[in-house]
């Protein structure tokens, strides 16, 4: 290779879902794999979580009925903040209030818990950083 010329076979990966060759920033960050990624682009694994969903619906949609059952405050204050939300009295960000990634999907985290005086109480984190607060 040439001095003035770039070597971009580093900047890309093979994706097993579509089998393409996409750049590297198509692809999730996934800590147990070699190259620090996810075998599928985020959009061939988007379609194969989709189908997994339908397929296994039922079985998922019972699992979150009796969880909700189980925690009916953690109900009442989700609740609470999507009319919240949806009535302009809270506002969710772009990007996560911890990390600043803008990529995934952003939640509502109750770090004081879900009593009546706190339902309203939350920071807004992305699907990672809110399952690591969950998990402290």
């Amino acid at each position: 290779m040439k001095n003035n010329q770039m070597d971009f076979s580093d900047l890309l990966k093979l994706c097993t879902g579509c089998k393409e060759t996409l750049l590297k920033t198509k692809f999730n960050k996934d800590a147990g794999k070699d190259d620090g990624l996810q075998t599928q682009c985020r959009k061939c694994k988007h379609a194969a979580q989709r189908k997994d969903y339908r397929k296994k619906r039922d079985v998922y949609m019972e699992r979150q009925k009796i969880r909700r059952k189980a925690e009916p405050e953690k109900k009442q204050a989700n609740e609470a903040v999507r009319r919240a939300i949806r009535k302009g009295v809270l506002v969710r960000p772009e990007s996560c209030t911890e990390c600043g990634q803008s990529h995934m999907r952003i939640e509502a985290h109750h770090h004081k818990g879900y009593a009546k005086e706190d339902r309203l109480n939350v920071v807004f984190l992305c699907t990672s950083c809110h399952r690591a607060a969950e998990n402290q």
